[in-house]
């Protein structure tokens, strides 16, 4: 062999050597166990929830009096009549008021058939002071024109005010006038009386018509207590309707965890009848109110129509339930405490730092109560 030959031989060997070791050290890096295993979704959060119709409308008593219920709990239509109060008064007013309505109404047909008597009437003033005036007006100029007339006649003329007479007369066209306006009735006594008339017997109309108590929604009716028959007052409730078509759960967001996802990712998943895993989709943020929280935010999942049905059962009763995320590509999930045991030392800082020092080449891309849930670092 050829002595440079046997030179580089060694190093020969060792970039053979080198070559051999990079699929070896490669399929090492692969075959590191995964911290866990890879899921599609991921447990945030173990939450109670409030399982609520769509629509909930409280019925309150328009009126007071005796009342009585006259549907029975359970499935009523919109518009069906649930109690009636007493309305024995209520009917005496009202036909009294129809009474009343009535005799305006005459009192009107007898004003119009009296028309034109009245037009004539003052058609006949106005000319009657017309003359007046102009004789009134011509004396005043010429007072000679009073030895002609009778003695008796001439007493009113010399004492005569033209100027009185033309106010007298400018009233009497006014007045006539007003008359042969379009609608005279309009502005006429009689029609003011029938239309305070119709205003009474509309409002006795519309207490008569509160004296029967509506569903006003289509649903499921759950009577006030001790309101089948009693004497109520105005605004006391007498029951509750329920539209439960559509199912919604209520979780008050207090877990610190429901703040760090998003949530429009999320869905709520709960065990219904049989065993059976109804989920909801998120909806919706809103903040109410209680006399105990105070303003509290409250997290809406929507089931769907078919689930509603299922669950229509348990509206208003609260549920134990988990909010499960739906990240956008499958993570690692590894439980909490089995992950602090191993690793004692790697999560003094957090969880997202202790990540990397307990598995490199991973990261925490979301946190639950009792999970975390990993991803390959990005190179």
């Amino acid at each position: 062999m050829r002595p440079d030959l046997l030179t580089l031989l060694p190093y020969r060997q060792f970039g053979l050597a080198l070559l051999l070791a990079v699929p070896i050290a490669r399929a090492a890096v692969a075959e590191e166990p995964v911290p866990g295993p890879w899921a599609d979704e991921f447990s945030v959060a173990a939450v109670p929830a409030l399982l609520r119709p769509a629509v909930t409308r409280r019925i309150f008593a328009p009126l007071g009096g005796r009342y009585r219920a006259v549907a029975a709990p359970g499935p009523v239509a919109a518009g069906e009549v649930l109690g009636r109060f007493e309305d024995a008064e209520l009917r005496a007013t009202f036909e009294t008021a129809n009474l009343r309505l009535q005799a305006a109404r005459q009192q009107e047909a007898d004003y119009l058939a009296e028309a034109p008597a009245r037009r004539q009437e003052a058609q006949t003033r106005a000319t009657d002071l017309e003359g007046r005036v102009a004789l009134a007006e011509a004396v005043a100029k010429d007072p000679a024109l009073l030895r002609d007339l009778p003695a008796a006649a001439q007493a009113p003329l010399l004492h005569a005010d033209p100027a009185g007479l033309r106010a007298q007369l400018a009233a009497a066209r006014s007045r006539l006038a007003q008359l042969d306006a379009a609608g005279p009735a309009e502005v006429s006594p009689a029609r003011l009386q029938v239309r305070e008339a119709e205003h009474a017997v509309r409002e006795a109309e519309a207490r008569l018509r509160e004296t029967a108590v509506a569903a006003p929604i289509a649903g499921t009716f759950e009577p006030a207590a001790g309101a089948g028959e009693a004497v109520v007052g105005p605004g006391q409730e007498l029951g509750i309707v329920r539209d439960a078509s559509r199912v919604f759960a209520a979780v008050p967001a207090f877990s610190p965890y429901l703040g760090r996802i998003e949530l429009e990712r999320t869905l709520l998943r709960i065990v219904g009848p049989g065993g059976r895993a109804f989920d909801a989709p998120f909806r919706e943020v809103t903040i109410e109110t209680t006399p105990v929280m105070g303003e509290t935010r409250v997290l809406l999942f929507a089931f769907s129509a078919e689930a509603s049905r299922e669950l229509a059962n348990l509206v208003q009763t609260n549920v134990e339930a988990h909010v499960v995320l739906k990240p956008t590509r499958p993570v690692v999930t590894v439980a909490k405490l089995p992950a602090a045991l191993a690793h004692p030392d790697a999560f003094h800082d957090g969880w997202a730092a202790g990540v990397p020092r307990a598995w490199p080449g991973w990261v925490l891309v979301c946190e639950g109560e009792t999970a975390l849930g990993l991803d390959r670092a990005k190179r």
